[in-house]
């Protein structure tokens, strides 16, 4: 099966195979150095078959975002900062691919010429041989022990964004329940306000009304009074439920 990185090198010196990614003047600082973990295949945190230990893994991802190389959601939802998050986000999967394939490049090219080396004689008694056999032994363990190491940190820092988007999601649903609860006490004030605004106009009529039936002035004075005490207590309702 092909590999999503691509072709090989045909050719590549021994220096080339060993070189650490993100090490170039320049370059974009590697996971796997930012993770700041042993290569030794004996190194505490790792288990029988060299492997990182679930909490070797959970400190490599640790030293991750201490260094800020994990993009973290924006709390504001503004479209710049969506946009500059999804940016961050995008170079940060993308530069976790180049550091994979650069390794998995030469991971590939040393097993083909182990491979090969095997293939001409193991037990051919040309030291020489022998010498490549063995070189392009511990370059492949080491090469093999690295992308696992990267592999096992993604999967990790995957797990750890999933959550991010989960806690995200998690502000966002309790911020809609808190301005659902907000929308029933502004859709009630809207009602006590619309029902304000009808006594207003009332009142404007029964002033009119007034003028037309001197005769009614103390009954109309009166129910002014009324009416003045109830829209004062509708506003101080407004008033504190807006406060609330």
């Amino acid at each position: 099966m092909a590999s999503f990185c691509g072709a090989i090198k045909t050719t590549m010196t021994d220096s080339e195979l060993k070189e650490l990614y993100g090490s170039g003047a320049g370059s974009n600082p590697g996971i796997l150095s930012a993770a700041n973990i042993e290569n030794n295949k004996q190194a505490q945190g790792r288990d029988e078959r060299g492997l990182l230990t679930k909490e070797a893994v959970q400190t490599a991802v640790q030293n991750i975002q201490q260094k800020g190389l994990l993009p973290t959601p924006p709390t504001a939802s503004d479209a710049k900062s969506v946009a500059a998050y999804m940016k961050k986000d995008a170079d940060f999967t993308n530069n976790i691919k180049k550091e994979y394939c650069f390794y998995d490049g030469r991971y590939r090219y040393a097993l083909q010429h182990l491979i090969q080396a095997l293939q001409s004689g193991y037990n051919d008694t040309n030291q020489s041989n022998q010498q490549v056999i063995q070189s392009y032994l511990q370059i492949t363990q080491g090469l093999n022990q690295k992308l696992n190491d990267l592999a096992q940190i993604v999967n990790e820092l995957t797990r750890v964004k999933l959550q991010q988007a989960q806690d995200q999601n998690s502000s966002i649903n309790a911020l809609n329940q808190q301005l659902g609860k907000r929308s029933k006490l502004l859709s009630a004030q809207n009602d006590i306000l619309q029902k304000e605004q009808g006594a207003a106009n009332l009142y404007k009529e029964m002033v009119k009304y007034t003028k037309e039936k001197a005769n009614y002035t103390n009954n109309m004075l009166a129910l002014y009074s009324v009416l003045n005490i109830t829209a004062l207590g509708l506003l101080v309702y407004v008033y504190r439920s807006a406060a609330s």
